[in-house]
């Protein structure tokens, strides 16, 4: 953004412009985008402490000796652990490929131009980072 002023220029989030001190009009809208989280985990625990409630509910019909029912509860249960497994496992995917998209840039203080995270020097002005 640049200062109407003087044509400074100057951050998005300033209220005063940092060469000549006039008071910046604020911005009439600021459009915040926000991203779904990626982690999956809520989702995942509450498979495993069902599975868990299936596997304890299996001992009531085992001691009443009705085995079709624990088989039941003991398959309902495993297929809970093996869902929660495979959704933590494509969260995790999913939170990897986001990592590789995100490249941090640093902005030389001299010149601005913005410079791989892993550089010592300016590409531009070759200053030290």
């Amino acid at each position: 953004m640049n200062c109407p002023a003087c044509g400074a220029e100057i951050p998005d989030v300033s209220r005063f412009c940092l060469s000549c001190g006039k008071q910046i009009p604020p911005p009439r809208e600021v459009a915040v985008v926000t991203e779904p989280d990626p982690d999956p985990a809520g989702m995942a625990m509450l498979l495993f402490g069902l599975s868990f409630m299936m596997f304890f509910f299996s001992l009531a019909p085992m001691f009443l000796g009705l085995w079709i029912g624990v088989a039941a509860l003991v398959a309902a249960g495993l297929a809970m652990v093996t869902a929660g497994y495979f959704i933590i496992r494509s969260g995790r995917k999913e939170i990897e490929r986001r990592r590789e998209k995100v490249s941090a840039k640093i902005k030389c203080s001299y010149c601005g131009v913005l410079n791989d995270q892993t550089a010592s020097k300016c590409a531009g002005c070759g200053a030290a980072l």
